[in-house]
């Protein structure tokens, strides 16, 4: 079965499309917004993968949420991120940085045979 189309029960998607469904004060404004027809819209099990971005925009649902298949969630949860420990001096990623793109030069620049 064609991956874009198969849904779960329950699946994350179509209630991420519900809670922006939700948020919008009617489909016409989102339908003029995308240029599509209000009746499209209304057949949508799971946001389009061409439309999310236009529809995260208007609702607020993040785009992980209302497509994780496609935008995967790059930070992770929030509440398991590590809390950040002591940050390096400036100096010392500024000179980790300089040393990484010498090396890069060098590499470009090596002749080849």
């Amino acid at each position: 079965m064609d991956q874009r189309h198969e849904t779960l029960p329950h699946d994350p998607r179509e209630l991420a499309w519900a809670e922006a469904r939700a948020r919008l004060d009617g489909l016409k404004p989102l339908a003029a917004k995308l240029g599509i027809s209000r009746q499209a819209i209304s057949a949508w099990r799971i946001v389009p993968g061409k439309h999310a971005v236009k529809v995260s925009e208007a609702t607020g649902v993040s785009l992980h949420e209302l497509r994780p298949d496609i935008y995967p969630d790059l930070y992770g949860p929030k509440s398991e991120a590590p809390a950040p420990a002591t940050a390096e001096p400036a100096e010392e990623s500024t000179k980790a940085v300089s040393e990484t793109t010498g090396l890069l030069r060098r590499l470009i620049q090596f002749p080849r045979r």
